[in-house]
């Protein structure tokens, strides 16, 4: 039996947390057994429960110990085979060949059906989060399987072009039929029931969660340069610490507490590199961090003079210093500029850094500044005040904006929350400005634009950064997701020339997480931050 220890509050699910992250990987071990010994790792933000499937997506990995995926990110962000031995995929439709030989930790074989009612139980489950269509699209989705064929096939309503990318993430895991009967007596909240290498021994909220390796065979893990994973690959056991904190994290790593730690900015970053004891290995992530306005009515973000103003007042290199010591890399849109379907012309729309120009924009749009120290007051002659949002691991790039909007006369206050309080404030719509941003290692966009645009997420839909009511706006992202090839790169291209002609939000820089490793354990890429299936000691 496992042991968990609960505590009276509940803690959420931060929303920065998407579809595809960054993995670790290591020296596989020779031999049989597994690679021995324990290896730690730093996890930021705890967890409400370990049903995947109820919260997805999770902030948490450590459901991808005990559950496998149909297909994994392999080296190089490779989707690799995993469950899956082979699939057709189009925008529309995916079919996976299932292999065979995998079985759940209860001993039963993980058969074709056994993926079609876990998959069924996933599309259909309330969640606590609106974003099944960051995995598979708008849908409506479909899912059928033939048992002769040994194949299970998901169909989705709306094409969406990046369907298979949904399958990598953690919480599209096959729960096994043991977990499924369970699932109404809450079990899956406490218990993992998969067919994954590992088990769990126990779990502390705000403590750790610790796994071991499970005592009959595990060879049918992501296959990766030829050859799945085994058991010899893995240590023996997992020990997860909850460590939200930079600094406390970073002094783990040089005594010891920790083998890996991950870091998104922030002045520990620093020192940490000059560490000889360390290895440090930056990786850019894909989708940008970006300058949200709340754009609901009554909100400074409603109006598109003030979105204009505020956008001149950001110099993205002084961004990058402040948050990311200047590891990040400047962009012009949410697309990098050597990715597939980067518009050039973004180049020329992108707001300058200018002061006096961004006050010039105010004052057209009827804005004054009043008595002695200039406060900045609306059209109708209320005075400017707003909260920005930002969370701790962007070093002091709050602190930078804070500072900068000040100078246009408004009031700012700075809300600068740890990683698991900052997606419920997000998802609250309860501020004026954010600074969103992922974990994420994907090489498109579509995962994360659901964030920007279409139905909010106040009226059942994934919206919680962008225009609440542009059809056009809409449109351009949805064909966007739902074509291919260079049709896909046109919509692309009008999007993001739409968004900073209308001054939606504003693409800053292209962060990096900073990943370190105390010797015996080698960084490469994989599905998440720190993955329990690629994580390995020498």
């Amino acid at each position: 039996m496992s042991r968990i220890l609960r505590r009276k509050r509940a803690i959420l699910i931060p929303l920065v947390a998407a579809l595809v992250g960054i993995g670790t990987l290591a020296t596989v071990a020779n031999g049989a057994g597994s690679a021995g010994g324990t290896i730690t790792a730093r996890h930021v933000g705890d967890w409400i429960n370990f049903d995947f499937q109820r919260l997805n997506p999770s902030f948490s990995v450590f459901g991808a110990g005990p559950y496998d995926r149909l297909v994994a990110l392999g080296p190089g962000a490779k989707v690799v085979p995993y469950l899956a031995s082979a699939w057709t995929v189009t925008p529309s439709k995916i079919t996976f060949t299932i292999r065979k030989g995998a079985k759940c930790q209860s001993g039963a074989p993980v058969t074709t059906k056994v993926v079609l009612d876990s998959f069924k139980r996933l599309l259909t489950v309330p969640k606590t989060q609106q974003v099944m269509s960051q995995y598979f699209g708008p849908g409506p989705y479909a899912v059928s399987a033939d048992v002769k064929k040994n194949t299970f096939t998901f169909r989705t309503g709306t094409p969406y072009n990046a369907l298979l990318l949904g399958f990598i993430d953690n919480n599209t895991g096959v729960v096994c039929p043991d977990g499924l009967a369970v699932a109404d007596q809450g079990k899956l909240e406490t218990e993992f029931h998969g067919s994954g290498p590992y088990q769990l021994v126990s779990a502390t909220h705000g403590d750790q969660v610790v796994m071991k390796l499970r005592s009959d065979a595990w060879n049918w893990g992501p296959v990766i340069n030829g050859k799945p994973l085994t058991k010899a690959n893995l240590p023996d056991t997992q020990v997860w610490r909850i460590v939200n904190d930079d600094t406390t994290a970073a002094n783990l790593l040089t005594t010891g507490g920790l083998d890996i730690g991950t870091f998104l900015g922030g002045p520990d970053v620093d020192r940490l590199i000059g560490n000889p004891g360390l290895k440090h290995t930056s990786v850019p992530i894909y989708f940008t961090q970006n300058l949200a306005f709340n754009q609901d009515p009554g909100k400074p973000g409603a109006d598109p003079a003030f979105r204009e103003a505020a956008m001149m007042m950001v110099n993205p290199d002084d961004w990058n210093k402040a948050a990311l010591g200047g590891r990040g890399t400047r962009v012009t849109s949410f697309i990098p500029t050597n990715a597939e379907c980067y518009d050039p012309k973004t180049k020329a729309l992108y707001p300058k850094y200018d002061e006096a120009a961004a006050k010039a924009v105010l004052t057209r749009a009827g804005y004054k500044n009043v008595g002695s120290s200039g406060n900045l007051q609306s059209p109708d002659g209320t005075p400017v005040r707003f909260n920005l949002l930002t969370f701790q691991g962007m070093g002091s790039g709050g602190e930078y904006l804070q500072t900068q909007l000040a100078k246009l006369g408004a009031q700012v206050e700075l809300r600068n929350l740890i990683a698991a309080q900052y997606g419920p404030a997000a998802i609250s719509h309860n501020w004026d400005l954010a600074v969103s941003t992922t974990n994420n290692g994907a090489v498109v966009s579509a995962p994360f634009l659901g964030f920007f645009y279409g139905t909010t997420y106040a009226k059942g839909g994934q919206n919680v950064y962008g225009a609440a009511s542009d059809p056009v706006y809409d449109r351009y992202f949805r064909l966007a997701t739902s074509t291919v090839g260079k049709e896909s790169c046109s919509w692309y291209a009008k999007a993001q020339e739409l968004l900073l002609q209308k001054h939606y939000w504003l693409p800053i820089i292209q962060p990096v997480i900073d990943v370190f490793t105390r010797p015996g354990v080698t960084f490469v890429r994989g599905p998440r931050i720190t993955d329990p299936i690629l994580l390995f000691k020498k």
